[in-house]
Order: C-alpha cells, then structure tokens, then sequence
C-alpha cells in the first residue's frame, strides 16, 4: 500500500503575534492525519551518540512524552524501548528520535525536524521519526544549561507525532516558530490540549473477561463461552485509567478487587478499587480514590502476598519518580483509601530513564506457596524482558534498591507488540502462570502462558512456555499494563483474564 509522508519542522525565529487557532493535518479526501485506534501503544527508540547524556536526554524526551500522554488518559501511550548509536531516519516500522551532526542537511534555522508516514486513503499513521540538530545547537537538559530546551523543543516535534499541524496561538507549544529565550521552556497550552482532545476525543471504557481454561482448551469446554463483556460506567473511575490490578478483598479468597489507577481532571494519579462490575454493569468502590504520598506517576498494580497469608490482600504500585522507579506495599482495607504509610517501600534497580513498563504480577515463583515474588514485563531494545523481584519478609530492615534475581529475554515476531502480563491459574490446575497479551502485526491479540518455578538444582529460576491461543475479534484498542487475572465468577477459581479495552 502507498505511504504518503509529511515533513513538519520547527524553526528558530522571534516569535510573532498571532490569532488564537490550532490546526489539525487531513488527506487530500479529508481524513485527519492519526493514529489508528488499535494501535495506539506508541514505541519509540532514542538515537544518540552521547553516551555520557544519553540518559538525561532519554528522561527529557521522556517527560515531554508523558505532558501528552497525561492529556490523552486511557487513549494513547509512549513506550521507550531502548536507545543506542547508529540508528538511521527510514522507513522501517520503528520510531525514531535522533540527533544528527554532520549529516544534518535542513539547514542551519531548523532546530528539529518530524517525518510522519500515513496511509494517504485513511490517514492512520505507520510510523513517525524525529531529527534533533546535533551541528548546529548544542541540547540542554535541565536547569541553568546552556543550549535548546529538549523538553520545549521535543513537546512542539511530539505534537506533530500525534498528528497535530502548527498553531496560530503565540504561547501555543505548536506554534510555528519558538524564540530561545528566557520564557522558552512550555508546558502545553488550553489550545495545544483543545487540539489533542480533538483529534483523539475520549473512550468509552470497558472490561473484556476471558475464562482461560475454555480459551485454552475448547474441546474440554465444547460449548461454553471462552469471553463476555462489562461494562465500568457505573465507576466513576471508568475514564482516564493507566494502570489496572486485582486484589483479594477478603481472607481465604481469589482476587475478586479490582485494582485501577488513573489521571483526574487535574492531573493527579489516584488509586482506588472497586469490586468486578457484575453482567448488568454494576461496580461498587471498596476504596475510595486517594493521592500517593508523595504524589507520584503510577505505571503498574499487583496484588501480591506480601504478608505471607496465602491470598493476595496487598498491593503493589509501582511509581515512577523522575528517572527511577520505586514499588511500594499498602494494605487493602474496605472503606479506607490507599494512602498513608506502606508497609514497604523501596526504589527498584536497575531502571530505565523512561518509562518501557509493559506490566506486572505477583507469583509464586519460589514454591513456597506465597505470591511474594513481582514480575515486570519491559521493553528491552528489539524485544521484551520479564525480571523477577522477591519481596523481603514483613518487618524486615531493607535499605537497598529492590535488584531482581533472575532475568529472561521474551521473543516475539518481528512487528508484534508485548501489551500486558498477569499472573492466574491459567490451566485451571491449582498453580499460578504467566500470561503475556501480543499485539501482533496484523492486529490480532494472543495470550502465551509461560510457567516460572525453580530451576533445577534449586538454583535460580527457569521459565517454560505452555499453550498460545488467538482472542477473539473485537477487543480492540488495549494500551499496556491494563490487564490482570482474577475471579470474574465468585466461585474461587483463579482463571479469568481481565482486560481493560474500548467500547463500541
């Protein structure tokens, strides 16, 4: 299929006065210039050869990335997966953020250049790459630097990456022009937000509920449904979540809580949970909505065995704090909120200067039959990597960042997508699994289970993948970290599949 591609650059020049008006990019046939609904986890690499900066820069690419994403709730995310040297501007699937030196040809008044490839019948964005002037400027990244803002310069270059045109409106972020002065650090403007919203107006959140053993198994199952839909518009949670887990909510049971993080009006994270709406829609909030303290970016929820009961009655956050990220414990308590003092806290290491979080479980990795162990699904580069953390006993003296203790590669197709993890009783055996949700290229979503249990000779851990199955068509529209496994039914079966997706 034909790809038409568009050049937008950002030049350095007095800013002038201008009419207030955004504008949006449209095909010749009318359609906008975005990009397609199902597809709308956004990974990206980062090209530099500065390897001493290469982390600040990272970061700053990063926060600009995240103002957007915080305007977009439950609509759009950014996904770093890696950086590195000798990454080229091509049409090849992958988007890129680059600096380029002496190969810089713009000329010398363009500071920052985007390339936008789309399908010119439907407007739906393949891939966008990103050159930053390495020859000609020199970047900062933080306060009192000498040089261009990054931030500044990589909002206005990201704008164009979601599919926005230039703005008429001065103080605008997508203003066609930017003056290198005092005032030249900005945060998006109420016209730059009018735009995005726009383009990518609100969705309609729901649940997608797989029973595994029937997906897994259909001739055991002959007949009986492997999936059904719920919808969370009896929550006032429902719009703007980032983060979905689950929770048991009484002693002795599976997880029947779920679990959700999202963005207020405002912008702030707040944590709650709420029980699994039932067949007819209805939910209920076990736990009101609270700030963390201090306030920070949730990217992930588990509910893990933290206290070594046998049922998951705590809860896992993982934050992200400027460039690192800390995990803490809060108790579940119906009636009360999640905040206040954790029963554990502590940064996790080694981490990435941007946020590749895909997802997060507790499991029982040991076989001690706690679920006291966290696994974190990353972006890692070409590819994905699971890390397995095993959380210090309650009451212990911990000091040091959370380290994991093993590491394994996850492989994928080329073009396929790693959008979630979760940890269930997938085989319906009694024995908790991994379950990781693909995107693949063509826009199918699969489930691979995977089983984590000590290696042999009692050293370390070994990993082995179980089945595979094809969802069914219509999920549509899943953004990572937004799936967990739970008791939909009530009946202590640990095996259904909670997926947070669009409704029509």
């Amino acid at each position: 299929m034909r790809r038409t591609v568009i050049i937008t650059a950002v030049w350095l020049l007095a800013v002038s006065a201008s009419a207030s008006a955004f504008t949006l990019r449209f095909t010749p046939s009318g359609e906008p210039v975005r990009w397609p609904e199902e597809g709308s986890a956004i990974f990206y690499l980062v090209g530099t050869r500065d390897g001493a900066d290469r982390g600040r820069k990272v970061e700053a690419l990063d926060r600009a990335f995240h103002s957007w994403q915080k305007r977009l709730p439950g609509t759009i995310s950014f996904v770093f997966a890696g950086s590195g040297e000798g990454l080229r501007v091509e049409r090849d699937g992958t988007n890129l953020l680059v600096w380029v030196d002496e190969e810089w040809s713009h000329g010398p008044e363009v500071a920052a250049l985007a390339t936008t490839w789309y399908c010119p019948a439907t407007g739906l964005i393949d891939e966008v790459d990103i050159e930053f002037n390495a020859r000609d400027y020199r970047w900062a990244t933080g306060e009192g630097e000498e040089g261009l803002d990054l931030k500044s310069v990589a909002l206005h270059e990201i704008g164009h990456l979601l599919g926005l045109g230039h703005s008429f409106h001065p103080s605008a972020v997508m203003h066609d022009t930017i003056s290198p002065g005092p005032g030249f650090s900005r945060r998006l403007s109420r016209d730059d937000v009018e735009a995005i919203s726009l383009l990518y107006p609100p969705v309609r959140p729901g649940l997608f509920i797989s029973d595994l053993p029937v997906l897994f198994f259909p001739d055991t199952f002959s007949g009986q449904t492997s999936f059904s839909s719920r919808s969370l518009d009896s929550l006032s949670s429902a719009s703007g979540i980032t983060a979905l887990g689950s929770v048991s909510l009484a002693a002795g049971e599976a997880p029947t809580g779920l679990a959700l993080a999202r963005l207020d009006p405002e912008g702030r994270y707040l944590l709650e949970v709420a029980s699994l709406p039932s067949t007819d829609g209805e939910a209920k909030t076990i736990c009101p909505p609270a700030e963390l303290v201090p306030p920070a970016r949730i990217v992930g929820l588990a509910g893990v065995d933290y206290r070594r009961r046998g049922e998951r009655l705590e809860l896992a956050v993982l934050s992200r704090e400027g460039g690192g990220e800390r995990v803490s414990i809060y108790r579940v308590i119906p009636g009360e909120p999640l905040s206040g003092q954790p029963l554990f806290s502590s940064a996790v290491a080694p981490a990435a200067s941007a946020d590749n979080f895909l997802g997060m479980a507790s499991l029982d990795a040991s076989g001690d039959g706690f679920a006291d162990e966290l696994v974190i699904l990353r972006a890692a580069g070409a590819g994905f990597s699971l890390a397995v953390y095993s959380l210090p006993r309650e009451g212990d003296y911990f000091l040091e960042p959370l380290a994991p203790a093993d590491r394994f590669a996850v492989s994928v197709r080329k073009g396929s997508r790693l959008l979630g993890l979760a940890a269930l009783d997938a085989d319906g055996r009694g024995k908790d699994e991994l379950v990781v949700l693909e995107r693949t290229l063509e826009g199918k979503y699969r489930l691979h289970a995977y089983r984590v249990e000590p290696a042999t000779g009692g050293r370390g851990k070994s990993v082995s993948h179980l089945f595979s199955a094809v969802l069914p068509d219509g999920l549509g529209g899943v953004l990572p970290a937004r799936i967990a496994g739970i008791d939909a039914h009530g009946d202590g079966f640990f095996n259904d599949l909670a997926i947070l997706n669009r409704l029509p």
